[in-house]
Formats: structure tokens, sequence, C-alpha cells
């Protein structure tokens, strides 16, 4: 627990040079895109393979004839699914983070601008 309120404590210290949260939404873009291309894409690729990569084009979990290849069937399908969700969520998530930061950036350019910036104003900004 230490290393959590040290964490923070450092964070808390740190000085953003706002010329710079304009470099973040391009970024945070890259890596959402990232995330709906490849990885996004690798899963599917990987449940597919999961689904359909037995013989015949059966599950690679073995045959439907076995009581419980049914039920695991399901069960991953329902987690991949859960599982894709979330990525797309986090993906998402980045794109609004970005949106927000470059908001930020350009209501706050000058030293005074900032100055007056609580970073209660900056969390509202900030998705949920």
């Amino acid at each position: 627990m230490a290393e959590f309120d040290q964490a923070i404590a450092s964070a808390g210290a740190l000085e953003v040079d706002v010329a710079h949260l304009n470099n973040i939404d391009p970024r945070l873009r890259q890596l959402a895109n990232a995330v709906h291309e490849y990885v996004r894409a690798s899963a599917r690729a990987a449940h597919s393979v999961a689904r359909t990569g037995g013989t015949s084009g059966q599950s690679a979990l073995g045959s439907a004839q076995i009581e419980e290849v049914p039920g695991l069937v399901h069960r991953m399908a329902s987690t991949f699914e859960a599982f894709d969700a979330n990525l797309a969520a986090a993906a998402t998530c980045l794109e609004q983070t970005g949106t927000a930061l470059a908001r930020v950036a350009t209501d706050y350019r000058t030293v005074e601008e900032r100055n007056r910036v609580a970073w209660a104003e900056i969390a509202r900004r900030m998705p949920r």
C-alpha cells in the first residue's frame, strides 16, 4: 500500500507542458486504432480457430458428442463477446480521452489560463 501512496504522491507532483498535450490526442488515436484493427482482429481470429479449428470444422475443444464440449463452446463464446466488447470500450475511451486532452490544450494555452485551471476541471472533461 505504501508503494501505491508513493506513486499517487509522485503523480500529483508531475508538471505537464501543455504544448505536449497536443501530441497526446494523435497518439491515443493511434493506440485506439491498433486496438480496433489488430488486437480485436487477433482475438477474433483466435476465437474462430478455437470454434472451428478442429477436425472437419468442428470446435477445437473436441466433438459436440462429448458431453462437456457444447457447454465449453458456449462459455468460450460468451467470454469472447465480453472481451471484445471491453476492448471496443477501451478503444473508445482512448479516443475520448485524446479529444478531451486536446480541448484542454486548446482552452488553456497561456500560463495565466493554466494557472487558473483546477484538477477538478480537467477531471470533469475526462471520459467516465
